[in-house]
C-alpha cells in the first residue's frame, strides 16, 4: 500500500507481475499486442502502471 498525501489515504497498487509466454500463429494478435504495449493498458497507468513489454523471436 502506497499513501497518498492528496488524498490523505493509502492506495491499492497490488497486481500482477510475471512473464508470459504465448506460442503458435499470433498474426492475428499482434495489432492488439502493440496498442497495448503503447498505451500501457492495465491498472493504475497514471501513476505509471499497466506497462507491458512485447518481444518477439
Amino acid at each position: 500500500m502506497q499513501f497518498s498525501n492528496k488524498i490523505n489515504e493509502k492506495m491499492d497498487f497490488s497486481g500482477i507481475m510475471g512473464i508470459l509466454t504465448f506460442e503458435g500463429e499470433l498474426t492475428p494478435y499482434t495489432p492488439w499486442l502493440n496498442a497495448a504495449q503503447l498505451l500501457h493498458i492495465g491498472r493504475n497507468t497514471t501513476f505509471g502502471c499497466g506497462k507491458i513489454e512485447i518481444i518477439i523471436t
